[in-house]
């Protein structure tokens, strides 16, 4: 089973490959201009397991694409619950709680 760390670098890894690809840019050229070895690249494009690349090369890369990491908004959820004329209304997502 994967563990949260392993979820987080595969979507970190998964981002930076979109990038590469977007780039128009060789995986030859980005290793130039970057460093970071063309068998790193080629494991992080083809998705080659998290273990693909350390934190550093992450790094490396996102800065290289401008890529930076951001919590995602949530949205929220709103679920009503009506007994004998009280309702209550739990907002799912932020910590709020309204009672009428």
């Amino acid at each position: 089973m994967l563990s949260n760390t392993d979820i987080i670098k595969g979507m970190i890894l998964e981002n930076i490959a979109k990038a590469i690809k977007k780039s128009g840019k060789s995986r030859y050229q980005i290793s130039k201009e970057t460093g970071i070895d063309n068998a790193v690249l080629c494991r992080i494009t083809t998705g080659s397991g998290t273990g693909s690349c350390s934190t550093k090369t992450a790094d490396i890369l996102c800065k290289y694409f401008g890529l930076e990491l951001k919590p995602k908004k949530q949205k929220e959820k709103l679920i009503s619950f009506g007994f004998e004329r009280k309702t209550t209304t739990i907002v799912i997502g932020k910590k709020k709680k309204r009672e009428k």
